[in-house]
């Protein structure tokens, strides 16, 4: 079956700037159906030629702009002669990838991404915690921006993603406008990417790694630590706020028995059971690496316990959680 195609360059007068300019546009319309992208060319709407699809005029400009029509012509040609030889359909659709570099949605980083981030809901619960994925769709997030703001494109093919653009990714996440990230974020960030790129260089998307020779490195954090003075005064303090008295409970009870503000809020009646020394003892399994941990119930972590429980005067231990399903984000407030 013979396809026709035809190609135009045209100016859009109705678009006039405010410097008088209007842009050049091209034209392809194949079997009749039609495809229209700006040149990304400006000029002045008297100096185009409606007969030769040029710009009138000899100064180096013109010459500059018109060298340029005559190179898209021919990549749309090109294209045609390649859909020919490979056997593939030619329509408007595939020229215009072609055109932009896109030759296959399924290789497109945006696409590759949040395929993975399905499929990891889908695990939540079993090989994933929900923290995890919160992350991995926050990084998709950031990359769609990223090409938004720095590329205005809504999605790159994956083989176009190389240790340049990794680098200006990093330095997009520590100077966004809104909320820019820590050193360790950003990094964290870009192991998140890293994992889409194993995926890809997996199914042979990808020649070569694109993170050989990404430098940046974790900053090692001091962490300060409370003593024990510094511990009873928080202990004693008096909250107004029944939330912030909550966190504060919480908290104690994290120092008392190590374990996270995920393990703490996952905690139930049933971890709670007696030892072989015939004391109380908590009995779980870290959210984050899944091993068991077995930790004495110390008498102030007991009481904190009962006095959670008693929160709008009725026992929690009937409910599915010891403790009050704050967020993280809660506490850190």
């Amino acid at each position: 079956m013979s396809t026709h195609l035809s190609i135009l360059f045209t100016v859009k007068r109705s678009k006039i700037s405010s410097k008088g300019l209007v842009p050049i546009h091209l034209r392809v319309t194949v079997d009749g159906k039609r495809l229209e992208i700006t040149t990304g060319r400006f000029i002045e709407p008297e100096k185009w030629c409606t007969d030769s699809g040029k710009v009138k005029g000899r100064s180096a400009d013109v010459r500059e702009i018109n060298t340029y029509l005559d190179i898209l012509r021919s990549r749309v040609y090109a294209i045609q002669k390649d859909l020919i030889q490979s056997g593939e359909i030619i329509s408007v659709e595939e020229i215009r990838n072609k055109l932009s570099g896109v030759e296959d949605n399924k290789r497109l980083l945006l696409v590759i991404f949040n395929d993975h981030n399905v499929k990891m809901e889908q695990l939540v619960g079993n090989e994933y915690a929900k923290g995890t994925l919160v992350r991995y769709k926050s990084c998709y997030r950031h990359l769609r921006n990223f090409l938004r703001i720095n590329y205005n494109i809504s999605d790159i093919d994956i083989s176009k993603v190389n240790l340049e653009f990794i680098n200006n990714f990093e330095h997009y996440l520590r100077t966004k406008d809104e909320n820019p990230c820590s050193n360790n974020s950003a990094v964290k960030y870009i192991k998140n990417l890293g994992k889409v790129i194993r995926i890809c260089l997996a199914n042979e998307w990808l020649d070569r790694d694109p993170l050989i020779g990404y430098k940046s490195k974790y900053t090692e954090v001091n962490r300060k630590f409370l003593d024990e003075a510094e511990l009873r005064k928080i202990e004693l303090k008096d909250f107004s706020i029944e939330r912030i008295e909550i966190v504060r409970d919480m908290f104690v009870f994290s120092c008392y028995t190590g374990l996270s503000f995920i393990d703490v809020r996952n905690l139930t009646a049933d971890n709670i059971g007696v030892g072989i020394d015939g004391r109380k003892w908590i009995f779980t399994a870290r959210q984050k690496t899944k091993i068991s941990s077995n930790i004495p119930l110390l008498e102030k972590a007991e009481n904190i316990l009962l006095k959670i429980s008693m929160v709008g005067l009725r026992l929690l231990v009937y409910q599915e959680n010891l403790c009050t399903a704050l967020t993280q984000q809660e506490q850190n407030n």
